[in-house]
């Protein structure tokens, strides 16, 4: 009987694989050191305010490798597989979520049904996001 994968690639593939797990495991366990704090100015640029996170989610997919989202005027965009854009308008809610163990997360919920979770990684860029997207989208007032 042929084997589907030798065992040199299946090898290779497993040591990379765990490789990558444990890069993945220190960086969400020690994600919110590695993170720059951030003030977030009043007038963004126009070529956007980045803003670098320890993990961005959608419903079915995840970056933790290079998570970080651009702040416009008017929308912001971030990248999991491709890069998407969403209004400020188009936000329905933001959530602040505390685990046990890790630090606080924000979910956005926009109003298509769709949600987004970041990571900020620390305490001061968590409230700075809130406070922005709750202005930006004007949270505060519908309610």
């Amino acid at each position: 009987m042929e084997q589907f994968i030798e065992s040199d690639t299946f090898a290779i593939i497993l040591v990379i694989c765990i490789f990558a797990g444990i890069i993945i495991f220190f960086k969400w366990y020690f994600g919110g050191k590695w993170v720059n704090k951030i003030r977030i100015p009043t007038h963004l640029p126009k070529e956007g305010f980045l803003v670098q996170l320890v993990g961005v989610s959608s419903l079915l997919s995840h970056n933790s490798l290079f998570p970080k989202i651009k702040l416009f005027e008017n929308y912001f965009e971030y990248r999991i597989l491709l890069k998407k854009k969403i209004n400020y308008s188009d936000l329905a809610k933001i959530e602040v979520i505390k685990y046990s163990i890790m630090p606080k997360d924000i979910i956005i919920y926009i109003n298509n049904g769709g949600r987004l979770w970041l990571a900020p990684g620390n305490e001061q860029n968590l409230n700075e996001l809130v406070k922005f997207f709750n202005a930006k989208a004007n949270l505060l007032d519908r309610k």
